[in-house]
């Protein structure tokens, strides 16, 4: 993570990994797979975030505010793009494929909230 991330959102992101992970091999031990495959997915996510802060970061000529606006939009543009699959899933009767953007919805709404949460003490 970025020097710029928050120590809130690194710490976050790690326990949710961490937290997904054990998840995810006690439910493979027990034979449950799909449900195994779905804390993979929350996993993928925090993954993706990290990726988008890292992006973020990168642009080391940017001020706080301008930071924060990028992470923002790329939030907006996640929900926006997931929100959309979920819609379509719905539309075409794949509850399977509904669950996994309900999945990924929750999880950025997570990272969302740390997100909003450091934004407005920071400033």
């Amino acid at each position: 993570m970025s020097e710029t991330t928050s120590p809130e959102m690194i710490s976050f992101l790690q326990e949710t990994i961490s937290a997904c992970q054990k998840a995810k091999q006690q439910l493979r031990l027990e034979g449950r797979k799909d449900e195994s495959n779905f804390e993979q997915i929350r996993i993928n996510v925090c993954e993706i975030w990290r990726a988008v802060d890292a992006a973020g970061s990168r642009q080391l000529e940017q001020t706080p505010e301008q930071y924060q606006h990028f992470l923002k939009e790329r939030l907006d543009q996640l929900q926006h793009t997931w929100t959309n699959a979920l819609n379509l899933a719905r539309d075409h009767g794949d509850p399977e494929q509904s669950l996994i953007e309900q999945i990924k919805l929750s999880q950025l709404g997570e990272i969302r909230a740390v997100w909003q949460r450091d934004w407005k003490e920071s400033k």
